[in-house]
């Protein structure tokens, strides 16, 4: 019962207001803004992928919209720290998300569709489990 109030209230005093995903087109423009000095191909390839990460929440294969807050994490990111690679940036964003192993398999297929590669960072190391 508290849980229906926990949604209730709120929506008694906000407005909810629904916000559509940018269009690829707006979504590169907008890491173009973050990311002044990133190579266009690196923002192309990153507004792809996720892209397709949110395609694949809506479908229900994966739980989490990953947003364009998380592209624009990766493109920050690189711009705050031109020595770092990209595979460093992508793992700056993905490495506390992905423990679990289906849900990393799948993130990393989505990101090396478009060459984006973790590096040595959880997407990449196998984890042991007690699970088997």
């Amino acid at each position: 019962m508290r849980i229906l109030y926990l949604i209730l209230i709120p929506g008694d005093l906000f407005s909810v207001h629904a916000i559509d995903n940018p269009s690829y087109e707006s979504e590169v423009a907008l890491l173009r803004e973050y990311g002044p000095n990133i190579p266009a191909d690196y923002l192309e390839r990153i507004a792809k992928a996720f892209g397709d990460l949110r395609a694949l929440a809506d479908e229900g294969t994966i739980s989490y919209p990953y947003s364009t807050r998380e592209a624009v994490n990766i493109v920050k990111h690189l711009e705050k720290y031109p020595n770092d690679t990209l595979s460093e940036a992508i793992d700056n964003v993905f490495d506390f998300d992905v423990y679990n192993n289906e849900l990393r398999k799948t993130v990393r297929r989505a990101l090396k569709k478009y060459k984006l590669e973790p590096s040595e960072g959880i997407l990449l190391r196998r984890r042991y489990t007690d699970e088997g």
